[in-house]
């Protein structure tokens, strides 16, 4: 019996070392893909910009990025958050609010709402996110986009 247990431990060790080995080759797989979209991302940016900016722009983005990732995993390793609201079914996206509801509640509803309405056609969040980085990106980096999304005479109010 004791030699079954004892194979059984040293499998699981064997296993657990092969994960481990091919999680550390993927990582550097994807440290070294990284660094060369953050390259081609620089090199593009410094033929139309002073390299000094275009260096600020995909360092930020880097830096940017790092911290959204760090958030998630922070996120998922703390869980759910206690509390009476994860508690209480949300009201439907299309409730009435409360006159007392603040304003972040009503956000927090709207985008559940909207969360679960892109869920059931199957947009993913790292497809949302990804749209919004690239978007923000875009706009802060060129001053000439921005004035034609944001000019007076093109927005409909």
């Amino acid at each position: 019996m004791l030699a079954t247990e004892g194979d059984r431990i040293q499998a699981l060790w064997r296993r657990a070392l092969a994960t481990a080995a091919l999680s550390l080759a993927l990582a550097l797989l994807a440290a070294g893909g990284a660094g060369f979209l953050a390259l081609a991302a620089y090199l593009a940016l410094a033929q139309v910009m002073a390299p000094w900016s275009a260096a600020l722009i995909v360092g930020g983005s880097l830096l940017g990025v790092a911290l959204l990732g760090a958030l998630g995993a922070w996120l998922m390793l703390r869980g759910r958050h206690d509390g009476a609201a994860s508690q209480l079914a949300p009201p439907a996206a299309g409730a009435p609010a409360d006159a007392d509801e603040r304003p972040v509640d009503v956000a927090a509803r709207l985008g559940e709402g909207l969360g679960q309405r892109l869920g059931r056609r199957g947009v993913r969040v790292s497809d949302v996110m990804v749209a919004a980085l690239v978007a923000g990106t875009l706009l802060g980096a060129s001053p000439a986009l921005r004035a034609r999304l944001f000019r007076n005479g093109g927005v409909r109010r």
